[in-house]
């Protein structure tokens, strides 16, 4: 059996002083250059969903691996909900984040859809394989300021936003780590192998360790929304944990050989890390408005970088006077989103089929604005 050699994260403990320090220079910045802005107070709510799943429908996965098996691989789910007030431009607002991204090839998808599906074979089904997994939930607060200038470029006026966003979470779930080795299916009472298992965990899935309390870090984060518009188009940008790090105390940490042969032998040491830290990755959505004709036709074109996969759309988009519609299409993965928006409140659905329990990629969401 060939063994990956494990890596272990890095501790940036000289990362924390230089984030505090750049909160309190942004907040000290912030305050005075509002100052003479139109006093207006708006209250935004936004739900984003993103999600792909390579071996199977993301409902499917999400219900125990109950679906219809498919010839892809890893997995990805990005999801947001953020409450936010905004006065004078300066954006304090409450935010809860679910990120799940596991790298692993379809043999063993295969393996696990086997397992929880009760599949025997009449022969032994073995696989080298591996499994990387950086996954983490919580909520918190966010903090940002838009900058705008604009300036004249060719006989056109380009206006330009610039919006940096300072965000502090609480987790209250981590996975992060990976196992490389073989394992072996014939039935669900024989599914297992010798693997070499490194990884940090609020709860325990592989070897079911009890823990005496609930585990919890923080996490510190950077964003940055970008914006530059011309008389027939835009272009957005949005980056999310440009500098991002996790840091968790006393996080429970399982690292060694592991032997699983029907009853689970276990050769792994158990432990607790006295200071962890991490680098989530970083999430990057670029997105092109182009006028078509007239002012009411647009060209849509997108793109959402990941570190395990990218994703492409086109598309066309209708505005009326206060109502706009928009159908996009991710032709690598055969998906269309469908979106609707009224006087800046918007709705939006992405899915492979109308049956969206059977897509294996899913963008759902809504913003909704309200200024007093």
């Amino acid at each position: 059996m060939n063994c990956h050699k494990i890596r272990p994260e890095r501790n940036n403990k000289n990362s924390r002083p230089a984030f505090a320090a750049l909160l309190f220079f942004c907040v000290c910045f912030i305050a005075p250059s509002s100052a003479n802005n139109s006093r207006e107070f708006a209250l935004h709510s936004q739900f984003d969903h993103f999600s792909y799943s390579g071996a199977m429908a993301v409902f499917g996965l999400a219900n125990d691996w109950r679906g219809t098996f498919r010839s892809g691989k890893d997995g990805i789910l990005d999801q947001r909900f953020v409450f936010s007030a905004l006065y004078n431009d300066i954006e304090i607002g409450y935010s809860h984040i679910l990120y799940h991204q596991y790298e692993f090839p379809n043999d063993l998808a295969r393996g696990f859809y086997y397992y929880n599906n009760n599949v025997k074979l009449d022969s032994p089904f073995t696989i080298d394989t591996y499994l990387k997994a950086q996954s983490y939930s919580g909520r918190g607060l966010t903090l940002a300021y838009p900058f705008q200038f604009s300036l004249s470029l060719l006989a056109e006026n380009l206006n330009f936003s610039f919006k940096p966003r300072l965000n502090w979470f609480h987790l209250d779930y981590l996975v992060w780590g990976e196992f490389n080795g073989e394992l072996t299916y014939l039935d669900n009472k024989n599914w297992g192998g010798t693997i070499d298992l490194d990884y940090r965990y609020s709860k325990d899935f592989v070897l079911r360790r009890p823990l005496e309390n609930d585990p919890s870090g923080e996490l510190y984060s950077f964003d940055l929304e970008f914006k530059t518009q011309w008389s027939s188009g835009e272009f957005n940008y949005s980056g999310r944990n440009l500098y991002a790090l996790i840091d968790w105390p006393k996080v429970p940490h399982s690292f060694g050989r592991v032997t699983t042969e029907g009853p689970l032998a276990l050769y792994a040491r158990e432990g607790f890390d006295k200071d962890f830290s991490a680098n989530p990755p970083a999430l990057h959505y670029a997105e092109l408005k182009q006028n078509l004709y007239s002012d009411q036709w647009q060209l849509l074109m997108d793109a959402r970088h990941t570190s395990i996969r990218d994703f492409y759309r086109l598309g066309f988009r209708y505005l009326g006077d206060n109502v706009s519609f928009s159908v996009r299409q991710d032709v690598q993965h055969n998906s269309v989103e469908l979106a609707l928006s009224y006087q800046g409140n918007s709705l939006w659905l992405q899915s492979q089929t109308w049956d969206v329990s059977q897509s294996q990629q899913l963008t759902a969401g809504y913003s909704f604005s309200y200024s007093f």
